[in-house]
């Protein structure tokens, strides 16, 4: 009785994540082989204040690092020698107040724009920094469409907002400051080889991906936390064209609903992080098991490695750092940045430069 039970989990299991063969094809192996340059890391802040910093990025000389995991003082601000400047943000209901905590952020110009469930907090960065009042500004979705939506996220760049909502039938709407006409781009590219797992496509590209959009707005990547996928498309005369999708490692995972999923002790975790320039995306491929994960003395949960693509999709080079990264910021030189890094349960923000 045992074995036949088990031979059924195990069939069922293989028809969970998608055993059979496939037209999709994966390749790891693009990781190895590529050329690959030596980085160097300066700490700035030693043990940030942080629970989980899950986010950073940068305006001029400020640096603004996202705490994921707290319900006041969610963002906190640093000079670019580490200094703290202030801290700002909090949970609640009533004016600029953020129904959850964000786990990304957007960062246009010298304010920092977050999606909560449903509306945008714009908060000032100079005001924030001044004690001026009005540094908080709060947008209602309805405001931008006419009509209550849902969004699972959304960016600012150059005044336009790209709007994602991660649904069978929808994925980008842009709106631009210079038009009254919504860019819409509803096409996913497939992620899974069965037609019965077709349904989990939308919900995979939801679970923890990455978006960022380049400095321009000319470019927008996309990336899988479950698995490593990366699509790139462009944004030209107001039409959302696909550029390439990168088929690095398989999503392997549990389906709990027709909405939900998690990850299994097989799955492998792919971009934890990624970040843009107008020439580049730098990516931090995760590379471990969901086994891993799970044992509380696994030593290395984050990857020492930046992976650099062209806009193009092609995979340019790797980065090698002394320590491992949760999340990076590239400066538009393409050859320093910001990092935090995690030692020995403890993260820091650093300088990297290669």
């Amino acid at each position: 009785m045992r074995i036949k039970k088990f031979l059924v989990f195990a069939a069922m299991a293989c028809g969970l994540i998608g055993c059979k063969n496939s037209a999709l094809r994966y390749n790891p192996g693009m990781l190895d082989g590529v050329p690959c340059a030596e980085a160097t890391m300066e700490p700035i802040v030693e043990n940030l204040e942080c629970r989980y910093p899950a986010q950073i990025a940068v305006s001029d000389s400020l640096v603004i690092v996202l705490d994921a995991a707290v319900n006041d003082n969610i963002f906190h601000v640093y000079d670019h020698k580490g200094n703290i400047l202030t801290k700002f943000g909090k949970k609640g209901r009533g004016y600029g107040e953020l129904i959850n905590t964000p786990t990304y952020f957007s960062l246009d110009g010298q304010s920092v724009f977050v999606a909560d469930k449903n509306k945008i907090i714009q908060y000032d960065l100079p005001k924030i920094l001044s004690g001026k009042d009005q540094s908080i500004h709060q947008i209602a979705y309805s405001e931008l469409f006419g009509s209550q939506h849902v969004f699972h996220n959304i960016l600012v760049r150059g005044g336009a907002y790209f709007c994602f909502r991660m649904t069978p039938d929808s994925r980008l709407t842009i709106l631009s400051p210079n038009s009254n006409v919504a860019t819409k781009y509803d096409t996913m590219p497939a992620l899974v080889d069965s037609d019965k797992m077709s349904e989990d496509n939308h919900i995979i590209w939801r679970y923890m991906s990455r978006i960022c959009v380049s400095p321009d707005g000319q470019f927008i990547a996309q990336s899988t936390y479950i698995g490593a996928v990366l699509d790139i498309l462009k944004l030209a005369s107001e039409k959302v064209q696909p550029v390439s999708t990168q088929y690095i490692i398989r999503p392997v995972y549990k389906k709990i609903d027709n909405n939900n999923l998690t990850i299994t002790e097989k799955t492998v975790i792919g971009f934890d992080a990624i970040c843009c320039t107008n020439e580049y995306v730098f990516g931090l491929i995760n590379g471990n098991e969901g086994k891993d994960l799970r044992d509380r003395d696994f030593q290395t949960p984050f990857s020492r490695e930046i992976t650099v693509f062209d806009w193009a999709g092609n995979l340019e080079k790797k980065i090698k750092t002394p320590d491992m990264m949760t999340s990076i910021f590239v400066m538009p030189d393409n050859r320093s940045g910001y990092a935090v890094t995690y030692t020995d349960g403890n993260y820091s923000l650093a300088k990297v430069e290669w």
